[in-house]
């Protein structure tokens, strides 16, 4: 885990340094995650609502943005701000910097004409902070559903999918909390996966549900963030939104309403070979084990580009969909004996 990982945050997104030299440790990404803090972090002289390119110690060295100390820099309101040399901070060595440097004259920065921190600020504001609707991952990701699977509503997640369903067990009669189980799962759900999804190069967008109930252990919700954040991504957004669980609840006219949770709702866009499967689902598959790491977030995965879609619920079994059944079919026929004896009629009146 990374230093910032001590603190409560909200992932906003990566910018691209295609140095020549590794700029994360212990990593070959040439990504840097881009954090907002929700809590005061003295030892990065940081405030909540602070900006952090890098996440410290076991990841990126930290550039600390102060807000909204830095819009008021950009809008030439500098007399709105108390202490202007304060906004930019920067917790680098020099070898960092050249690192860092190297890379960013690739991608436009001119060490004669600005400063490498102030640049760097400037570029993490525009994207980040005062233009983050452009190519945005979340509309990009509704734009897919409404083209594929146009009854899917992203604010009610039971209503992912395509017209034709597969639902294989993964833990089977495997004693439940037992390192076997959450192998076979694991293992089970991989296969399954990689055969539906065949194309190595196809591009995935995963779909990731966080309940922001406060009764939860937010410390079991870093996992994802923490694969993704060392993957390849090819976008990535967090934003908070209110979802319908698909129950009810009365109101106090007695009323059957809808009833709704707040989550946060996290997309990313990366290529198959890139994406650590077996390391997620492991992590879904040992959540209701008890065991750590473990991923509580509720993922699904859909192929760009494509009618597949495909989502591991925990460690018993799996949803497959395809609006099309000839893509279900194989499977079907390969896997029989992985469908339980419940959903076997349903599933078989499909084909």
């Amino acid at each position: 885990m990374a230093q910032i990982d001590a603190y409560n945050y909200s992932l906003l997104g990566f910018v691209e340094c295609p140095s020549s030299h590794d700029v994360v440790y212990m990593s070959n990404t040439r990504q840097i995650a881009v954090y907002r803090l929700e809590e005061d972090a003295e030892e990065f002289d940081a405030k909540k609502g602070d900006i952090l390119l890098g996440g410290g110690r076991g990841e990126a060295q930290i550039l600390r943005i102060a807000m909204p100390e830095m819009l008021h820099w950009m809008n030439d309101e500098l007399e709105k701000v108390e202490n202007p040399e304060s906004i930019i901070y920067t917790i680098w060595t020099p070898t960092y910097c050249y690192l860092m440097g190297e890379g960013f004259t690739k991608t436009g920065w001119k060490p004669e004409e600005k400063e490498l921190e102030v640049w760097l600020a400037e570029k993490v504001m525009q994207d980040f902070v005062l233009n983050p609707i452009k190519n945005s991952p979340f509309k990009a990701s509704k734009e897919h559903l409404v083209t594929y699977f146009p009854s899917s509503n992203i604010v009610e997640p039971f209503t992912l999918g395509g017209n034709f369903e597969l639902r294989f067990e993964l833990g089977g009669d495997l004693p439940n909390g037992s390192k076997s189980r959450i192998e076979q799962a694991t293992n089970r759900a991989c296969r399954l996966f990689n055969e539906f999804f065949q194309n190595q190069n196809a591009e995935i967008w995963l779909l990731a549900y966080e309940d922001l109930n406060p009764y939860f252990d937010k410390t079991l919700n870093q996992h994802l963030p923490y694969l993704l954040k060392i993957s390849k991504l090819e976008c990535y957004e967090e934003i908070d939104i209110s979802c319908h669980s698909g129950s009810f609840e009365y109101n106090e006219n007695g009323e059957s309403v809808p009833r709704f949770y707040d989550a946060k709702f996290i997309i990313a866009k990366l290529q198959m070979t890139h994406l650590p499967i077996e390391d997620i689902f492991s992590g879904i598959a040992s959540f209701e084990m008890g065991t750590t790491p473990c991923i509580p977030q509720e993922i699904y995965f859909f192929q760009a580009e494509s009618d597949k879609a495909f989502r591991m619920y925990d460690d018993r079994g799996c949803y497959l969909w395809a609006n099309e059944k000839n893509k279900l079919e194989s499977l079907f026929h390969s896997y029989f004996d992985w469908i339980s004896e419940y959903h076997l009629e349903e599933i078989k009146n499909q084909f």
